[in-house]
């Protein structure tokens, strides 16, 4: 009896590791170039096609990284021509074993002569859920600035309320790994 029992034990511990093992990790990776198209705006689905790129480079642990891209596709707008977006960068964080969350800055800026000038200061804070490799669905909350709002002149706002917010849901795939032949 006694020596059924460890069998049973045995093998169940066996079957369980195997299937443990079998099992493909929930892996959320902080790494890598995506494009992010926009699924849906203020909840409701967007009609345009928005998007922007970036790439994400961990540091050593992979539980954080540096993010910078651009943006590719504006949300429709008035912006005068002589109007432009810097590069986008940001830092990820993971939070679970398939969430993180971002924080985002850039500047939109007026061409100058002989001075270019910040027009506003935005920013993001985003929620990110791993769908599965290489797919995310990120909810994007965005606050943007008056150039004013950087009380201490380091180029992030610290002060007074957004001039305006709104909540963006993006679907973000990473680019495919190149063939090797």
């Amino acid at each position: 009896m006694k020596l059924r029992l460890i069998v049973a034990v045995a093998v169940a511990v066996v079957l369980t590791g195997s299937v443990a093992f079998s099992q493909p990790p929930q892996a959320l990776k902080l790494e890598g170039a995506f494009v992010a198209r926009v699924t849906s705006y203020q909840g409701a689905e967007y009609p345009y096609v928005g998007q922007w790129s970036y790439v994400v480079q961990p540091n050593p642990s992979r539980r954080s990284a540096t993010l910078h891209g651009s943006i590719d596709l504006k949300f429709p707008q008035t912006t005068p021509a002589d109007v432009f977006a810097s590069p986008l960068i940001g830092e990820c964080v993971v939070t679970g074993p398939d969430t993180a969350k971002c924080f985002v800055l850039w500047y939109n800026i007026q061409r100058g002569n002989p001075l270019s000038q910040i027009l506003y200061i935005g920013t993001v804070n985003s929620d990110v859920a791993w769908l599965g490799p290489g797919s995310f669905e990120v909810t994007h909350h965005f606050a943007i600035y008056p150039p004013g709002a950087d009380a201490d002149g380091d180029g992030i706002p610290e002060t007074g309320l957004p001039m305006n917010t709104f909540t963006v849901t993006t679907h973000d795939t990473r680019l495919p790994q190149p063939v090797v032949q």
